[in-house]
């Protein structure tokens, strides 16, 4: 099994379009619990038909939340940490965009205030390690998974939103953290560098041969895709902008002044 580093734009788009290049199976470690049937109903982990329906409720699900109402959520959840203490940016980016959202689609966060570090804000960080970044799948992280569900309506109408969820800790979470080390002046880093898929095809790819099983390592923020491109761009990019340029802000003030009442 080769692995191909896209590096080019057009090949990154092509990449990104192609029907024969997917999304990586399930890693055997995350075991059979319920963090990998979590994973294994997610839109991003799916093609075809599959990913289609599964994008499509997401897309219901988004459009359910009044942006209207996300500036000054996510100001208010910032400024509240700020207030008590809670001044650490990591910290920050991790809970509040979950909080966010979580609070406007009426996710309840048991046990601790939305928007702070508690029950489910926790049990999304762990859920979002061992999908996303590798963390070993235990009993706490597959009990942390089946608790988003069920906060979340359970199983038979919940994916959706504790997919939402998933994405918000990630892709928002970096792009806070990309917005507030952005130097006055200079252009600002991606928030995601690259993306996977395998050929389930033997294809050729603006001249780049790539048998079946090959891996492509797809370099989307480099060429200025860091929200993606083709069926699996990202449906909430709006909203995360919102979030994270609120959170910014207001970590910003805090650190350096205020610049707005």
């Amino acid at each position: 099994m080769a692995i191909h580093h896209l590096t080019e734009r057009l090949e990154v788009e092509a990449a990104l379009e192609h029907l024969d290049l997917n999304p990586p199976p399930s890693d055997p470690s995350l075991g059979s619990g319920a963090t990998i049937r979590l994973r294994e109903l997610m839109a991003r982990f799916a093609d075809g038909p599959t990913h289609l329906l599964r994008r499509a409720a997401i897309v219901e699900v988004l459009g359910a939340i009044d942006l209207n109402k996300v500036d000054s959520l996510a100001r208010h959840l910032t400024r509240s940490q700020i207030a008590d203490g809670e001044a650490e940016l990591e910290q920050i980016a991790s809970t509040v965009p979950v909080g966010v959202v979580a609070g406007l689609l009426g996710v309840r966060n048991r046990g601790s205030t939305v928007g702070r570090s508690g029950s489910l804000t926790d049990d999304v960080v762990l859920v979002a390690g061992a999908i996303g970044a590798g963390v070993q799948v235990g009993h706490a992280v597959d009990a942390a998974s089946s608790r988003v569900v069920a906060a979340c309506g359970g199983w038979a109408v919940g994916v959706a939103k504790a997919s939402l969820l998933y994405q918000t800790h990630g892709a928002t979470r970096a792009l806070i953290m990309t917005i507030v080390d952005c130097q006055p002046g200079s252009q600002r880093a991606p928030a995601v560098l690259a993306t996977e898929r395998i050929a389930v095809n033997q294809l050729s790819l603006c001249g780049r041969e790539i048998d079946s099983g090959d891996r492509a390592v797809i370099e989307i923020g480099a060429v200025g895709l860091e929200f993606g491109h083709g069926p699996h761009h990202c449906p909430g990019r709006g909203l995360a902008e919102v979030i994270a340029n609120a959170v910014a802000q207001e970590f910003a003030d805090a650190r350096y002044g205020s610049t707005h009442d």
